[in-house]
């Protein structure tokens, strides 16, 4: 695949991971887990709307990383390639975020593992979207 159609679709899947994410995180943050998510109060910065941009710009730069990822992590395309790569892509964000959260804080494991949840779920997604990309334009 050359450069240019590279870049187009890392800048496509980007924008509609991106856009997906954010509404997604709201659903589940701001209605599904609202109850659960009070346990972060006493905890959450007192700033915190002042910072949510910065939350934003990770949520952007994760999409592109994982636009990125799913064109390098491709070999004949489908579903269940996508659906394992996104798994893989869970694991390492799961890791790193939802787990040492519970480390760093006196978090109840159960919200932690209703994260884990959900984002399995999103970046499922995120693999459906980059997968109906590819065969859109039929990039292999």
């Amino acid at each position: 695949m050359e450069a240019k159609l590279k870049t187009r679709f890392v800048v496509a899947v980007s924008l509609l991971i991106s856009v997906f994410a954010l509404c997604w995180n709201a659903l589940v943050h701001l209605v599904v887990l609202k109850t659960s998510d009070a346990a972060m109060t006493a905890i959450r910065r007192p700033d915190f709307a002042d910072k949510l941009w910065i939350s934003i710009l990770v949520t952007i730069a994760l999409a592109v990383l994982y636009s990125i990822s799913s064109l390098h992590w491709r070999r004949k395309g489908g579903l269940k390639e996508s659906v394992v790569h996104s798994l893989y892509f869970v694991a390492l964000v799961g890791i790193a975020v939802d787990l040492n959260q519970y480390v760093l804080y006196a978090l109840p494991f159960a919200l932690v593992v209703k994260w884990f949840s959900f984002g399995v779920v999103e970046f499922i997604v995120y693999g459906l979207i980059a997968e109906a990309v590819y065969s859109r334009h039929a990039l292999t």
